[in-house]
């Protein structure tokens, strides 16, 4: 009986102390159990809004990484309601590259078609048929990797050139590994976010035409 005892003796030692290492390694966050970086609402930069939903989103969408990083560019701001110029960018990085990043521009309006069709160029070749149309602004589009909006901005004789709108976007570089329906619905609570700050920040004279939940 003391011979079988011994059979299992070492084994059960060797578990044990597997379980430990495994358990101290986790608190000294030692690789692959690396510590994940947190996004706070204070953190994120002024151009992706200020919804509730930012945080959740951001989290729903990005790859996990061990820190994140924004960076707002303000290239040109609307100075009074004659100025046809206004952009605003912001990008959220981590670990070195760039993981998602904003695009917001005035332009002279277009029908939403056309508009839709050379937003989405940049994505529609590697993922055909991922597209889906959504009600905000003239119109908006949403995949797993992008989302836009044509956004209702600056009344005709405010600008010579007719009526003026703002190509609002948000693209995906590096998906997390969440399901499709979640990557567009969090790029699509992003870019809502983003385009209600945008109307307000340039100073746009038409109806935003967002959905009032926002």
């Amino acid at each position: 009986m003391r011979i079988k005892n011994k059979k299992y003796f070492i084994p059960a030692i060797i578990v044990i102390a597997g379980g430990l290492a495994v358990g101290t390694a986790r608190l000294l966050e030692v690789p692959p159990f690396e510590q994940v970086g947190t996004i706070d609402a204070s953190d994120i930069c002024e151009g992706l809004g200020s919804s509730d939903s930012r945080v959740q989103a951001l989290k729903n969408v990005l790859p996990e990484q061990t820190e994140y990083s924004f960076g707002s560019l303000y290239s040109e701001a609307r100075i009074d309601q004659s100025d046809s110029s206004y952009t605003s960018r912001c990008s959220v990085r981590g670990e070195g590259s760039v993981l998602l990043y904003t695009n917001a521009e005035l332009m002279r309006d277009e029908p939403v078609d056309s508009w839709a069709s050379s937003t989405i160029a940049d994505r529609q070749a590697d993922y055909p048929g991922d597209f889906d149309d959504f009600a905000a602004g003239k119109g908006g589009v949403v995949s797993s990797h992008k989302a836009a909006i044509l956004l209702p901005c600056v009344s005709a004789g405010r600008i010579p050139g007719g009526e003026y709108s703002i190509s609002v976007s948000v693209t995906l570089n590096q998906q997390s590994e969440n399901s499709v329906t979640t990557a567009k619905e969090a790029l699509k609570d992003l870019v809502l976010s983003t385009a209600e700050f945008v109307h307000k920040d340039a100073r746009c004279d038409l109806p935003s035409r967002l959905p009032e939940s926002l």
